[in-house]
């Protein structure tokens, strides 16, 4: 069993990691880099941050009570600069984790190339558990877990924060949701994680899918925010609505469970 060693220290500590690699196959798509790559990096450095910043080896995690306990993600905003031919080119990428708010953990993950950055992942997340059984319908966060003394984050992720919680507490009031576009049951092999919850990329996978069934054609990311809102058990449908440029994602019984913002370069 891996118990969590926090380490409560004086004064905050910056933890980062700083990696070089060369782009192939696995971090690209037609149209520049993989969303779906990046955001799968990002994650697993985010976790292994955290893990090094409790003094522990393996990103598995345990409260003060012994419960299982997941680093889940409250939002993410990607940002990519215009299309760009990076097959094969070197990269480096530069990952920071930082205290955000009260349960709250933000990093910041960014691709460069020859000194400029062509790729900026922001990501925040709250520790949870899941209230009793194993049901992904009933995950609440988690406040039996000792606080990290991390170096204070920088303005752009407390708004992206702050804007999370706004999603949150006005989702269930919106009404005009637009477009009903799609409805997909995710795949478990695919689409879900080790611990079972549906995997934070697959939200942006399946965004992307019901924009290829809804309008038949794609353009660059230039941005997507999501602000994850809850998960679903193997077997159940995710339901997506659309106006504009805001894709709503809803739960086969009716529960908001992501928000997401997409702007292109048209």
């Amino acid at each position: 069993m891996n118990k969590v060693a926090f380490i409560e220290r004086e004064q905050s500590r910056s933890y980062s990691l700083d990696r070089n690699i060369r782009l192939g196959m696995a971090e690209l798509e037609p149209l520049g880099l993989s969303e779906q790559w990046f955001l799968r990096y990002g994650g697993d450095a985010h976790w292994q941050l955290i893990a090094e910043a409790c003094g522990q080896e393996r990103a598995v995690f345990k409260d003060i009570y012994g419960r299982d306990v997941y680093a889940a993600f409250c939002a993410t905003k990607i940002e990519f600069e215009p299309d760009q031919d990076l097959l094969a080119l070197d990269v480096r990428i530069k990952s920071n984790i930082y205290h955000v708010g009260s349960y709250q953990i933000g990093s910041i993950h960014q691709i460069l190339l020859e000194g400029e950055c062509i790729a900026s992942l922001y990501m925040i997340s709250s520790f949870v558990s899941h209230e009793g059984g194993k049901s992904n319908q009933r995950i609440v966060r988690n406040k039996h877990m000792p606080s990290l003394n991390l170096e204070n984050a920088p303005e752009k992720l407390r708004q992206i924060a702050e804007y999370s919680r706004m999603v949150a507490r006005n989702h269930s009031s919106l009404n005009n949701l637009g477009e009903f576009i799609w409805e997909v049951k995710p795949c478990p092999s695919l689409d879900f994680n080790a611990v079972g919850l549906l995997y934070f990329p697959i939200f942006s996978k399946m965004s992307e899918m019901a924009d290829w069934e809804f309008a038949g054609w794609q353009a660059p990311i230039r941005t997507r925010s999501i602000v994850y809102l809850g998960n679903l058990d193997i077997g159940q449908k995710m339901v997506f609505f659309k106006s504009a440029n805001v894709t709503s994602i809803k739960r086969c019984d009716g529960k908001f469970i992501a928000h997401v913002v997409t702007e292109t370069n048209n």
